[in-house]
């Protein structure tokens, strides 16, 4: 007797995370969004985002849904200069898989062309 078994394959997404500043000031703040996309659809899905403080502590910035638009935003505020490692993920669910993005900022850190200038002065 052949049996038939059908598997269900779940689709493809991605979560991205990105800030509006990669290299902000002390005392400044960036505004952080994050993406799910399955394709170029987005997803309004639950996303838990996280970052890694310049001491290594891990600091929860929750579970939060996306947008009809797949797009989740958020702003941080910094006192304390450091590098920030962003972490976003969605746990997958019946329909997607799993995905998840990182970002970092670098706080109070100049960039590479603030750096060039100031060697040239």
């Amino acid at each position: 007797m052949l049996r038939t078994i059908k598997r269900r394959y779940l689709d493809i997404t991605t979560t991205t995370i990105t800030a509006s500043n990669q290299y902000p000031a002390v005392n400044s703040a960036a505004t952080f969004t994050v993406t799910l996309r399955e394709g170029t659809t987005g997803l309004s899905k639950p996303v838990r985002i996280w970052h890694i403080l310049p001491n290594g502590e891990l600091h929860e910035n929750g579970t939060h849904n996306t947008g009809a638009d797949g797009a989740y935003k958020f702003t941080h505020k910094y006192a304390s200069a450091g590098q920030r490692v962003y972490y976003a993920e969605f746990a997958g669910d019946s329909t997607y898989e799993a995905s998840s993005g990182t970002f970092t900022v670098y706080v109070g850190t100049p960039t590479t062309t603030e750096k060039a200038n100031q060697v040239d002065k």
